[in-house]
């Protein structure tokens, strides 16, 4: 009874600890910002104020972000947002064309600095840092096949393997370039069926790469269309679609838009045409949407609506910096999610926010649209400024937003300097705190990762699976399968241990008081049976003292069975107890055999030679070997 009490007091304990850590767990939940330009010791953003970030600054499990400095030293820094680290890149050079890797472990640029000895010209060059290593390698190595003076616009695949650059001025016009960090080979892309170059007729502006380095989106400068090269098949995708006006809206591309990490969706400002809103002709201000094409099915979808349809009424998908557009647009892995930007001023429905830049979440399977620049906004009475700025990047697993605001989203923030943010979206359909994605009924506020488990009642309510509503120790047995279901070391696949007063195995207490009290017995039984049971009726003058000897020889040898079964622990490796249960089994059939003549053994080896005394004996030592051979069984 002790052993339970004591069981119970543990899940008291670790039920009010769970209580506790449910209770920051939710508090946690409810902060949906986090500061990501954050100085630390080893990092101290060297009295630089303003922070800012640019495309693919963050990776693909939104864990690490890059964010670099605006001032007199013009840093970039690395932040582990999980750990709460920051790192600073240190690399002695102006850097420009600045990404990471989606794995988060590499960051790839251009500089005009010589930062290895294998670069030996005074152009533009494409490197790649290691964050962890801070080694830094040359990736456009400008190999003898062709020649090239520029490089620009690199994109990577999330592992750092696969490097596209832009080069210009050498032997084919602005060559798209591939470089394989694994290899080390260097290419131009070429297209297979026809062995023509992949070459531009005006610089590229923007590009981006698919996780597995198989696409190459781009877009030229004097191209309002987007092309897509697949380096693994050789293969050219004009997209001609999107020039003629084939589908009902037009995709602004050259002057921004993400690719899915898939390599099927591409998103960037448009006109949808179907809506009838103006298209800019000469002088005319674009009024653009936010626009998502779908490579395989070649249609396209409207992005920048409300959750209740309505298109948004200014310029979305493009952020203006004066007289040089941003990008806006980002795209999660699998096309789920998207994030843009928009001035429009009814993309909250019911909801007229001033004309201000922002930047929102586009969630394609829900069809919903929710502002993440700001916090939530319940009348327009809530929403006091805006303060974003640049572009904003989504992570590929659509779970994290990074941006730029001069807004204080968090109590650490005290400065009025522009500050890189995390937003982690919350889709909380029952207000409970938990997002969707942990919530296992987002539709009960009773149900999510920090409620109460009601045990037995066939209800999943703290959504870690039904174990702890039928089998509140995690040992693996329901309730109904074993003895206590409060203590993990208690069920039927338990070993037992032997007279402590606990049934480990669920089998009853008999094997658990066997060990002691079946010797005990046995030991009982050799001392009380009169001398003359164990020796034959015409054993001689000497009858008496061959009894009185085997009768002590056969005690002997149950302490001594006894001895070694008490030196039983759990904690024992599997050797150490087949040797320990070997020992006592072969002193147990050894007493077996002193008293088995009636029982089909060798009369003539028996030391108790009565029917009646073996009748006595001969059961209780047979249990014992049965026993002794279970456990044994069990290792």
């Amino acid at each position: 009874m002790r052993e339970v009490n004591m069981s119970f007091k543990r899940v008291v304990v670790f039920t009010l600890l769970s209580i506790l850590m449910c209770g920051f767990f939710s508090l946690a939940m409810a902060g949906q910002y986090k500061l990501v330009s954050v100085p630390t010791v080893d990092a101290p953003l060297n009295g630089d104020k303003d922070s800012y970030i640019g495309k693919d600054f963050l990776s693909d499990d939104g864990r690490i972000a890059l964010f670099a400095t605006v001032g007199a030293n013009h840093d970039l820094y690395v932040r582990d947002l999980e750990n709460e680290t920051t790192k600073k890149v240190n690399v002695s050079a102006q850097m420009h064309d600045i990404l990471l890797s989606g794995n988060g472990q590499y960051v790839v640029f251009i500089t005009a600095s010589a930062l290895t000895a294998d670069d030996t010209n005074s152009h533009n060059d494409v490197y790649r840092y290691e964050i962890a290593t801070e080694q830094i390698d040359l990736v456009s190595k400008r190999l003898a096949a062709f020649s090239y003076d520029n490089v620009y616009k690199p994109a990577s695949d999330s592992n750092g393997r696969y490097i596209s650059y832009t080069g210009s001025g050498g032997t084919y016009l602005y060559p798209l370039i591939i470089c394989d960090m694994q290899t080390g080979e260097e290419k131009v892309a070429t297209i297979a069926a026809t062995g023509a170059k992949v070459t531009y007729v005006n610089y590229v502006i923007s590009k981006k790469m698919s996780n597995d380095g198989r696409y190459i989106a781009y877009a030229s400068a004097n191209l309002h269309d987007t092309l897509i090269f697949d380096q693994f098949s050789g293969t050219l995708d004009p997209l001609l679609e999107l020039r003629s006006r084939y589908v009902d809206f037009y995709l602004y591309s050259r002057w921004s838009f993400d690719l899915s990490g898939d390599g099927r969706y591409l998103v960037g400002p448009g006109y949808h045409l179907s809506l009838n809103l103006p298209v800019p002709g000469p002088g005319q201000n674009p009024y653009l949407q936010a626009i998502l094409f779908d490579t395989v099915t070649r249609e396209g979808e409207l992005l920048s609506e409300s959750t209740g349809g309505a298109p948004g009424d200014f310029i979305s998908g493009v952020t203006f910096s004066g007289d040089f557009p941003e990008p806006g647009v980002s795209i999660s892995g699998d096309g789920s999610v998207v994030a843009f930007s928009s001035n429009s001023k009814n993309l909250l429905d019911g909801i007229t926010l001033p004309r201000n830049h922002n930047f929102y979440l586009r969630d394609r399977n829900a069809q919903t649209t929710k502002i993440a620049s700001h916090p939530p906004i319940e009348s327009s009475s809530d929403y006091s400024y805006s303060g974003v700025k640049g572009s904003p990047d989504l992570s590929d697993n659509g779970k994290v937003l990074i941006f730029s605001t001069t807004r204080r989203l968090t109590g650490e923030d005290t400065d009025n300097s522009s500050d890189v943010y995390a937003y982690y979206p919350v889709n909380d359909a029952d207000g409970d705190g938990y997002a969707e994605d942990v919530d296992c009924d987002d539709n009960d506020i009773n149900v999510n990762p920090g409620a109460m488990e009601v045990p037995y009642n066939a209800f999943d309510e703290n959504c870690n699976g039904m174990g702890d509503d039928d089998d509140l120790d995690n040992d693996g047995f329901l309730r109904d399968q074993e003895c206590n279901d409060l203590d993990a070391s208690i069920n039927p696949a338990a070993s037992e241990i032997f007279n402590n007063g606990v049934d480990e195995n669920c089998n009853g207490p008999e094997d658990d008081e066997d060990a002691q009290v079946i010797v005990e017995e046995l030991d009982e039984v050799v001392t009380t049976l009169p001398p003359d049971v164990f020796v034959a009726p015409d054993g001689g003058n000497n009858a008496t003292k061959v009894g009185e000897n085997r009768t002590g020889a056969m005690g002997d040898m149950l302490d001594a069975v006894l001895a070694t079964l008490s030196d039983y622990d759990p904690s024992l490796s599997a050797a150490e107890k087949l040797a320990l249960f070997t020992d006592a089994l072969n002193d147990l059939q050894m007493l077996a055999a002193k008293a088995d003549g009636f029982y089909g053994g060798n009369p003539n080896n028996d030391w108790i030679v009565t029917e009646e005394g073996q009748q006595a004996f001969y059961p209780l030592v047979s249990g014992m070997i049965d026993f002794v051979n279970a456990e044994i069984d069990k290792l």
